[in-house]
């Protein structure tokens, strides 16, 4: 199976990447009619180079994809971190050879773009720590949310 990893740098993939996030909320017990994806704010962001947004492909059908914010910690202005935002991949594509395939693919822009770290974050409903730390990923500190 022959995928293709690639940034995307416009909108032509919003279907795509709607239609997996649906996807991805339902694997996850979330009600996706309480979706509602900010497409104004993604464009207004990758305009302005602080979110970037990689897909994974095969038969130039999106699978998979993986989009990051780009920014300065407010600690230390002269490091660029990447903290990504949102990670899926069709549950019939993913394996750890395609999961290692768009990590390599995105750790490679991010390093060519001059970031220095990159933060990922996995969620309680379906982690990825196992895959992370067979990244190299270490964790860094545990996060807790309160609904108001």
């Amino acid at each position: 199976m022959d995928l293709v990893y690639k940034q995307e740098f416009s909108h032509s993939v919003q279907d795509s990447i709607d239609s997996l996030a649906v996807i991805e909320w339902e694997e996850l017990q979330d009600d996706p009619d309480d979706m509602n994806i900010d497409w104004d704010k993604y464009k207004q962001l990758m305009d302005l180079g602080v979110l970037k947004l990689f897909t994974v492909s095969h038969d130039d059908v999106v699978v998979g994809y993986l989009s990051t914010f780009v920014t300065s910690p407010f600690t230390n202005k002269n490091e660029t971190i990447s903290i990504y935002e949102a990670i899926y991949i069709r549950k019939e594509y993913r394996s750890y050879k395609t999961a290692r395939g768009l990590f390599n693919f995105v750790e490679a822009c991010m390093k060519e773009d001059g970031v220095s770290r990159v933060i990922a974050t996995s969620r309680k409903k379906r982690p990825i720590t196992t895959l992370l730390k067979r990244f190299g990923y270490e964790e860094i500190e545990t996060k807790y949310e309160k609904v108001l």
